[in-house]
């Protein structure tokens, strides 16, 4: 009996260590965790602490902007009224001013009718036009001397509207050689056409009157 109990005393005493041992690391892990979590439980008081302080420091900010809003306000109400009591007096002024000044008698501006007149005068000048057509250049309306013939009245128009006219000088008469920076090319040449009628004289010898139309263009010999 001896000898069972003494063989089962020493597992058991064993057992009893490994208890106590796996029991005092509990331990030790549990304060670890219960250390950790009130250092976390400690920051979390702190960080609400600030975020406190944070929150009631805004309010305090927004506070002060709505104050100076107010005042804001009232100035630019204060300043309004100001303005318009200003308006006031310089309109008194002027009133007043106005009921100083003698009133002078106006009569009516003589109004001078020109329209009949310009109408005449518009009508003369355009009775006493021709006009000049050339082939992408453009049209032109001419004010006409007493002794205009086809060319001086082409002549007037590339001065008037400024575009080149080049041309030689012959014993018949002239022979035009360009309009408007337009060459001739081959057998081309720049033919001219009398109240729509293909000229058979040459420019310098067609005379030119009143409301007549003459038209330049490329043709082909």
């Amino acid at each position: 009996m001896k000898k069972i109990f003494k063989s089962l005393i020493f597992p058991a005493i064993s057992l009893l260590v490994v208890a106590i041992i796996y029991a005092g690391l509990s331990i030790a892990n549990l304060n670890n965790q219960t250390k950790v979590l009130q250092e976390q439980n400690q920051k979390i008081i702190f960080d609400t602490n600030n975020l406190s302080d944070k929150f009631n420091q805004l309010q305090s900010e927004i506070g002060q902007t709505k104050t100076l809003i107010s005042q804001s306000e009232k100035i630019n109400s204060d300043l309004k009224k100001e303005l318009a009591t200003a308006k006031q007096e310089i309109a008194a002024l002027q009133g007043r001013e106005n009921d100083d000044q003698p009133q002078a008698d106006t009569a009516p501006e003589p109004v001078i009718i020109t329209k009949t007149v310009t109408q005449t005068i518009n009508q003369q000048v355009e009775a006493n036009r021709a006009t000049v057509i050339i082939e992408n250049v453009g049209s032109f309306s001419i004010d006409l001397q007493a002794t205009d013939n086809a060319f001086s009245v082409l002549e007037r128009a590339s001065i008037e509207n400024h575009f080149a006219l080049t041309y030689d000088t012959y014993g018949f008469g002239v022979f035009i050689t360009g309009i408007g920076g337009i060459t001739p090319i081959g057998n081309q040449y720049w033919a001219f056409y009398y109240n729509g009628t293909y000229s058979n004289v040459g420019a310098s010898d067609q005379p030119i009157k009143k409301g007549d139309t003459t038209v330049w263009q490329l043709a082909s010999f």
